[in-house]
Parts: C-alpha cells; structure tokens; sequence
C-alpha cells in the first residue's frame, strides 16, 4: 500500500474490476467501497486497513498495520516476504505463511466490526456530494452496501482460500 496519498491509485477511476464502487468519508478518512459483478467486496478504509472478501462475504485477504494476511483452510495466515528468494532471476516472489494469534484474530474482528458499524450507520443516514458513485445509482448501491453490512454484522467469518470465488 502507498505511504502518501499521491502515490495511490485513484480507485474511483482505476479500480475497473469492481463494477460497483463508492467513495465517502468517515472519521476524516476516505473510505472505498467495491463490488465485483458477482459480488465481492472490498472495503479500503484510507491506506490501512483493507479488508477484502469473496462472494459469501466471507474474508479472503486483509492488509492491516502494515500486515498482508490471506485466508488459507478456514484460518488467516500473514504473509512475509521470504528476502533470500529475492533475485534478479526470480520472476516470482515467495511468500512464507505464518499463523496468526487467537489476539491478533480478536483485534482483526474487533476492526472489521468497529469499521461496519460506521458504514451501517452512515448508509442509515441522507448521503450528501462527499458521496461518489460509479456503476449504479447512489440509491441503489446504498441498499447493496447495507445488505453487505448486515451480512457480515456478527462474527466475522473466513473463506478457505484468498481466491475471489467462494
């Protein structure tokens, strides 16, 4: 992820992949908003944390406190750069899988959780021109936002692998 905002990418214009993206700001932060056509959302709140998740809205990868994880059988797991596989040879860069604590899992839970009611209340409340939206009406994808919230309103649960199927 970009350190300055004018190294990000503008994920209103760029990010094509989610047909359905919306743009707002909670907390002084702007948050995106995406869905794929088939239903996979991404929420990036600022810079950090990202939460992504596939079709059962189930979370498929995380880039939180500057930690990658990725869901593996049912589990997070962070993903670390493994340096010493690093050549100029080497088109691909591997990546070790290491477990994450029953803490860290709480606190990943408890962010996902504090972040969704924000969007819930927010999406309960008249949108004004700080609210951008690409692919549908405002409407529309207000009611798709909510019905992704409640979806995911209680505990948070983990697909089996980071792929964009469920």
């Amino acid at each position: 992820m970009a350190k300055f905002k004018e190294d990000r990418e503008d994920l209103m214009r760029d990010g094509t992949a989610m047909a359905y993206r919306g743009r707002l700001q909670l907390d002084d932060v702007e948050v995106v908003i995406g869905f794929r056509s088939a239903g996979q959302a991404s929420v990036y709140w600022g810079q950090d944390p990202v939460f992504q998740f596939n079709s059962l809205h189930q979370l498929r990868r995380l880039f939180i406190d500057g930690v990658r994880l990725a869901a593996e059988n049912g589990h997070l797991v962070k993903l670390i750069q493994d340096d010493e596989t690093i050549s100029p040879r080497v088109a691909a860069i591997r990546l070790e899988r290491e477990p994450i604590s029953v803490e860290l899992l709480c606190e990943i839970e408890a962010r996902w959780q504090s972040c969704n009611r924000k969007l819930l209340q927010r999406v309960g409340t008249p949108w004004d021109d700080s609210f951008t939206v690409v692919g549908e009406s405002p409407e529309s994808f207000q009611e798709r936002l909510r019905s992704f919230c409640e979806s995911t309103s209680q505990n948070l649960k983990i697909a089996g692998h980071p792929g964009l199927i469920a």
